[in-house]
């Protein structure tokens, strides 16, 4: 993957895209954004607080004649590890000063509690019928850092369309829950520029509603989202992983087109009684259309999950019912008649 090439890349005048290590991750690299406003650094997100991810950041500042004293603020998109932890080693290191979405508060307050948790994880593979996953999950979750240190509070929360203005560059922050429920991001109208998080990832589908507090409806949250950034006009994306430059309009509206097909989908699988973990098991997952069983422990307890967040969005539509049988949910088609025959 050549975007991930631990290169500093040129991609606006004055902006720059650091791809930093995530050792341990099958996303290999996470994108952060360094902007120069004339009045100190501006950085979006900080990537993994693991030893790599600091020393491609302090070569990358190097490579462009700076060092982390010059970063005054840190636009964090969402409270996931390769974005946040170490945003808030820099902040307790140097007082630089960091911004983290308002929603997130419950998430971090879980993290702070334990690095590790994995509760909200493991209820909702027993709710899907899949609790004979959370052994891997559970084996993939006890080899993960476990440093509360990495978790401390931010400097500010983020509302939305708050404006950080610093320097020559005014940005403005939209709020996107869906992929977590505090996740924002960040406008730059000047350049033309779309720090997207992982909102919008350019070549992949970003996953929904992985975190540590159960965001009820983040799919539907999701889409809401993207057809909020869709609105907003034609902006470079600034993705978090991938290449950067795709029309941030064109790629909301294809992720959009892909959510519905997958319902589509995920429905033709539901006749009377099914379980997000055999809907999950019945389709073919990634772009290599592969089964749910080949998937890695994460990925796979990820797509059970991810179901389970799309079964929920049919039901919200009316179109399915769900029954909770001794822990287990089950989904059946709605009655005929009732508001559930509502078109997708």
């Amino acid at each position: 993957m050549a975007w991930a090439r631990p290169v500093a890349e040129a991609v606006a005048p004055g902006v720059h895209r650091l791809p930093l290590p995530l050792p341990m991750d099958g996303l290999t690299a996470v994108n952060v954004y360094l902007i120069d406003t004339g009045d100190g650094l501006l950085m979006i997100d900080g990537g993994w607080s693991v030893p790599e991810g600091r020393v491609h950041l302090d070569r990358h500042l190097a490579d462009l004649g700076f060092t982390v004293h010059d970063i005054a603020e840190i636009l964090v998109t969402h409270i996931h590890r390769d974005h946040y932890t170490l945003a808030s080693v820099l902040n307790q290191e140097f007082g630089t000063r960091v911004w983290l979405g308002d929603g997130e508060r419950a998430n971090l307050a879980v993290l702070q509690s334990n690095p590790r948790s994995g509760t909200l994880s493991t209820q909702l593979l027993q709710e899907t019928g899949a609790d004979h996953l959370i052994a891997s999950f559970d084996d993939w979750l006890r080899v993960q850092p476990d440093t509360v240190r990495d978790w401390g509070d931010p400097t500010d929360w983020l509302h939305d369309e708050t404006a950080i203005s610093r320097g020559n560059t005014v940005l403005h922050a939209i709020a996107t829950p869906g992929h977590t429920r505090g996740h924002y991001v960040f406008a730059d109208a000047s350049r033309a520029l779309l720090f997207s998080g992982d909102h919008i990832l350019p070549t992949i589908t970003p996953s929904v509603g992985f975190e540590s507090v159960r965001h009820e409806q983040a799919l539907s949250a999701f889409l809401a989202s993207l057809e909020r950034v869709a609105r907003m006009g034609d902006y470079a994306l600034m993705p978090s992983h991938g290449p950067a430059g795709m029309s941030s309009a064109e790629r909301a509206e294809e992720l959009l087109a892909h959510h519905e097909e997958r319902l589509e989908q995920i429905l033709a699988q539901v006749d009377d009684g099914e379980t997000a973990y055999k809907v999950s098991s019945d389709l073919r997952w990634t772009k290599r259309q592969i089964e749910l069983g080949d998937l890695d422990p994460f990925s796979r307890a990820l797509a059970v999950i991810e179901t389970e967040y799309h079964l929920e969005l049919l039901e919200e539509r009316g179109v399915l019912a769900s029954d909770l049988v001794g822990g287990v949910r089950f989904y059946r088609r709605a009655e005929r008649g009732s508001a559930a025959t509502a078109l997708l």
